[in-house]
């Protein structure tokens, strides 16, 4: 009981040093901490028609993940050069629009995708891969673990 006492108040101190600095920020912090970056609010990376944005990175997570939102009105062209990733999982959640995905594994065939609001897409370490926002007004996540890609 004692334990759990000390633990409460220590979340307290905790809490109460917290709130002297505003949950709300206009970028994501270089410190881990609690925070609350509004939709579509951030720096943001014009890229052509496509806007990249950052609302977790590695600094703010303590290095365990990178979460990007990317948004655009599509193109003819894939929106990042193909690439990938030695240690890092590239996860694809579209929310609104639709994404192309392709994947490819060493010599393997290459998978094409079409991710419509709602599916979720992976690309595990060593994979090939790249996207391509194919409607107007796309917006969709990508979730990396460990943290860095920004």
């Amino acid at each position: 009981m004692v334990s759990r006492i000390i633990q409460l108040v220590g979340f307290a101190a905790v809490v109460g040093a917290q709130s002297q600095a505003s949950l709300y920020v206009e970028v994501p912090p270089t410190i881990v901490r609690p925070y609350v970056l509004m939709h579509n609010h951030g720096p943001v990376l014009n890229l052509g028609n496509t806007a990249f944005r950052f609302p977790i990175t590695a600094s703010s997570s303590g290095g365990t993940m990178t979460l990007l939102t990317t948004n655009g009105d599509g193109s003819p062209d894939v929106n990042v050069f193909p690439h990938r990733h030695v240690v890092q999982y590239e996860n694809f959640f579209c929310s609104r629009g639709a994404v192309q995905l392709w994947t490819q594994q060493w010599n393997a065939t290459q998978n094409v995708r079409k991710l419509t609001a709602g599916d979720f897409g992976a690309s595990p370490p060593n994979v090939t891969h790249t996207f391509q926002i194919v409607e107007p007004n796309t917006e969709m996540y990508g979730v990396v673990f460990d943290g860095g890609l920004e």
